[in-house]
């Protein structure tokens, strides 16, 4: 009996850690799949249509987002400024303001959706874009070779995305499409071709560009 009793209290942590691993991918899913409007549009956050002072106070009344992180940044590569908020379950958010309104939603962390997964819902995408870069790994000490690959679709502006800082490559063909995406974009999809001229979906210079002769 005692030794069943000290395999349920060592087994106790690790059902609590799978447990709330699950949680915070079906967060993750929800940041994504549960959303009351159509895309580009983000909790009623439209690329294109929404100003920055309304997107402020639209942040500033979510329930899941952490109030103490939204923050209205400075300019950056010519957009005339970014505002950053958290999500009390981690990822970060991203809204690039050119001319006052919004034209970009970058979404940033464990967001509980596979490449597959994300296709299946939103469609086949028809612009890919895959750069190399230097950065911190999370699995080997220092800065560390990584490989992002973006998917966009716009016709209807969104994309998604992942990189390689969690995972030990070998070569470009080990990316599957269960691999976990980890960066959601919501846009204007007038305003595409300029974001992809600024780079928002290359991070570098090596790149290799792709897109569908079908659309």
């Amino acid at each position: 009996m005692k030794f069943i009793y000290e395999r349920i209290i060592l087994l106790s942590p690790l059902i609590i850690l799978l447990f709330l691993l699950e949680a915070c991918q079906k967060d993750g899913e929800k940041i994504i799949l549960e959303n009351p409007c159509l895309p580009p549009c983000w909790r009623n956050i439209t690329p294109g249509k929404t100003e920055q002072e309304e997107l402020v106070k639209i942040l500033e009344s979510m329930p899941d987002i952490n109030k103490k992180t939204v923050h209205v940044l400075g300019s950056w590569n010519n957009f005339d400024s970014v505002v950053e908020a958290t999500l009390i379950s981690k990822p970060i958010i991203n809204f690039y303001i050119q001319d006052g309104k919004v034209v970009l939603i970058f979404i940033s962390g464990k967001l509980g959706l596979t490449y597959f997964e994300a296709m299946e819902h939103f469609g086949d995408p028809d612009v890919i874009t895959a750069a190399r870069t230097l950065g911190p790994s999370r699995i080997l000490i220092g800065d560390s070779p990584l490989l992002y690959i973006s998917a966009m679709i716009p016709e209807i502006g969104i994309g998604f995305g992942f990189d390689t800082r969690d995972i030990l490559m070998k070569s470009d063909e080990e990316i599957k499409p269960d691999s976990k995406i980890t960066e959601f974009y919501y846009y204007d999809p007038e305003y595409f071709e300029t974001l992809l001229d600024r780079g928002l979906f290359t991070m570098g210079n090596d790149y290799k560009y792709w897109r569908s002769s079908s659309k």
